[in-house]
This record gives C-alpha cells, structure tokens and sequence, in this order.
C-alpha cells in the first residue's frame, strides 16, 4: 500500500513538472504566425501601449528572419515618439529562451515612422519556447511563441 501511494505521488509530480510553461501573452495555436498591425501580441505593463508584429521574413535554422511591429495607444493610434507625455524612446526586442536562460543574437531595431519599426537579423539558435521581449523606456512587454 505505502508503494502505491509513493508511485501515485511520483506520477503526480512528473505531470505538474513537466508541464508546458505558460506565459502572460502566448499566441494561440503557438508557431510563427502572423499578428497585424490592428492587434495586439504583446501589452506594455505600465503603460498599457500594445505591439502588434507582422513578419517579413521568418526566420529558420539557418537563415535570419525580420519583422515589422507597431507600437499603439489605448485609442489605437500610433504613439509618437517624439511628442506627448509619455514618448516612446528607442524600442529595444531581445529574444529570450525562458526554459534555458539564455537570449539570442543582438535582434537590429529601425525606426520607419512614427510608431512602426522593423527588428533585423532575428535568429532563434534552437528549437523550443521562445520570448520576444519589447522594452520602451523601462516598460517591457512579453509576446511568447514555440518553434
């Protein structure tokens, strides 16, 4: 009897540890899919702007990717970056791998207007779950995706 409820114990334990990582913005249907310019893939924290995601060119194991993202209000204009009270300074993308603890090559970010830009020479080095970390002047925003 006390083997058995050691052995239920143990399995309990397995399913709970390995379960799939949830995260604040996972996309549904996980892969690289695309999310226009009217959504919002990814919620700043602290100042509640959103990042919508388009890509260019998917990245695969041997070849950098790009994508362009848009950076929105609350009404859903884009935010300006050199106006207003809250402007958006240089936006930074970091891809991280939450599972291994450990990011990606340096992701290129350029500004082509006034809240849109386009992040180069995106490269996931492995397979497995990814983030893709926006910051804008100290607030971060987390879109999650699974390659």
């Amino acid at each position: 009897m006390s083997a058995s409820i050691i052995s239920v114990t143990f399995c309990l334990l397995l399913l709970v540890a390995c379960a799939k990582p949830q995260y604040l913005t996972a996309p549904s249907g996980g892969g690289l899919e695309k999310a226009g310019q009217g959504t919002c893939a990814a919620e700043f924290a602290t100042s509640r702007n959103c990042v919508g995601i388009n890509w260019e060119k998917t990245p695969t194991e041997t070849e950098f990717g790009s994508f362009v993202f848009t950076i929105t209000n609350q009404a859903g204009l884009l935010s300006d970056m050199s106006t207003g009270a809250n402007p958006i300074l240089n936006p930074k993308v970091v891809l991280w791998m939450p599972s291994m603890g450990h990011g990606s090559s340096p992701v290129t970010v350029e500004r082509i207007s006034t809240g849109l830009y386009r992040a180069k020479a995106v490269f996931f080095t492995m397979k497995g779950d990814w983030e893709i970390r926006f910051q804008i002047s100290g607030d971060q925003a987390i879109r999650a995706i699974t390659l």
